[in-house]
């Protein structure tokens, strides 16, 4: 389906849509020039925010 609009979690706008990348997991989005450390690129495959990819602590 289509997405509706997606804003990054970081800056909470929804600008630069072509840079906004989205958890597999939570389906959250991410600017890549948001994240830290930045992302040059949308990496291929999948891809877990910071908050899906970190363990959480036992």
């Amino acid at each position: 389906g289509a997405m509706g609009s997606v804003s990054c979690e970081e800056c909470g706008g929804g600008h630069s849509p072509s840079k906004l990348l989205l958890c597999d997991k939570c389906d959250r989005g991410y600017h890549l020039f948001c994240l830290r450390p930045i992302l040059p690129s949308v990496p291929k495959g999948s891809w877990f925010c910071p908050s899906c990819s970190n363990h959480k602590p036992k």
